[in-house]
């Protein structure tokens, strides 16, 4: 049986347990879906998930803050999770969130989704979304390890070390780089 023990929508990194029929529970951490961490120790899985949340929200101000302010709203915006975002209007309501914004829908990019955002750029709907300033891209870096034989996944780790620490099978592993992109 699989439960989500803790989750931390904006760092977008979750805690799951798994107990099996041997009455084994085993623990993974997520940060974007990918697997960081997976062990028997609870106490170990906790100080993981705390790790990830707390790179997550403190190397990334825009998971934090949105930045934007939609009084004078930037000319593109988009979602902390990388959906473009438009404002349509504002509501002449007193209401806490009175910004319509439409964002592009998650899986069929033709279509948005109407919200409605505080003047901060926080949305709040199914999960709380920030909008950030697409005008600039942001420049990440991360460590992953190649391997000499084919291996069915890549994961990007915050440092060389980490990723070390996190290989499949470091005897197959023929160098451990770092990689810069552009989100």
């Amino acid at each position: 049986m699989k439960r989500i023990i803790a989750e931390n929508v904006l760092a977008n990194v979750r805690l799951e347990a798994t107990t099996y029929e041997d009455s084994v529970t085993r623990f993974r951490v997520l940060s974007h879906d990918v697997v960081m961490f997976r062990g028997v120790n609870i106490d170990k899985a906790f100080r993981m998930y705390d790790l990830h949340v707390d790179k997550a929200l403190h190397t990334q101000p825009e998971k934090v803050m949105s930045g934007v302010d939609l009084e004078n709203p930037p000319e593109t915006m988009k979602t902390t999770y990388g959906r473009s975002a438009r404002l349509l209007g504002k509501m002449k309501s007193s209401n806490d969130r009175p910004y319509v914004i439409a964002i592009q829908h998650a899986e069929n990019k033709n279509y948005e989704n109407i919200h409605y955002a505080c003047v901060d750029g926080t949305i709040h709907g199914f999960s709380k979304l920030n909008l950030i300033d697409a005008a600039q891209p942001v420049t990440k870096t991360g460590w992953i390890n190649i391997y000499k034989y084919s291996k069915s996944g890549i994961c990007i780790h915050d440092t060389k070390d980490e990723a070390i620490e996190h290989s499949v099978n470091m005897d197959h592993v023929k160098d451990t780089i770092q990689i810069t992109w552009e989100e």
